[in-house]
């Protein structure tokens, strides 16, 4: 039990770094919890399980362009659960199709190779019309 703690996370602070795969088609992430390649995170609060180095916490949302690509890395340790919720669209994981609104556990000791699914989508969050999928990922330890 620890005394309670808030932080606001307001989206203009956290890093969202634009990935591109090698067609050119573009993942952009925004990193909440755990670092993703180069972006580093808002701290935690400094109880929490997301605040432990070695809980690998991690929560990113990813919206894809249509046939985007993006490689999930690989975790730590094997017996960390990757947990992935698609909002939209659809996405591929290897040989799994995962269309919205769907949720998969995975474990993550080798890395995941995400693909957005082909046709465009009218969202009225999308900045342009053309999100082709969105999906968070969250990364825990069993």
């Amino acid at each position: 039990m620890v005394d309670p703690y808030f932080t606001m996370f307001w989206r203009e602070e956290l890093p969202q770094p634009v990935i591109k795969d090698d067609a050119g088609r573009t993942v952009e992430v925004t990193v909440v919890a755990g670092p993703f390649g180069d972006a580093v995170p808002l701290p935690p609060p400094p109880d929490s399980w997301a605040s432990q180095s070695d809980s690998e916490v991690a929560i990113w949302q990813a919206r894809f362009e249509p046939e985007a690509q993006l490689t999930l890395p690989v975790t730590d340790r094997p017996e960390t659960v990757r947990t992935m919720y698609v909002f939209a669209g659809a996405v591929d994981i290897g040989e799994t199709k995962l269309p919205a609104p769907v949720g998969a556990v995975l474990r993550s000791d080798s890395p995941l190779e995400v693909t957005a699914g082909r046709r465009a989508l009218r969202s009225s969050s999308s900045k342009d019309g053309r999100s082709a999928s969105r999906l968070r990922s969250m990364d825990l330890s069993s």
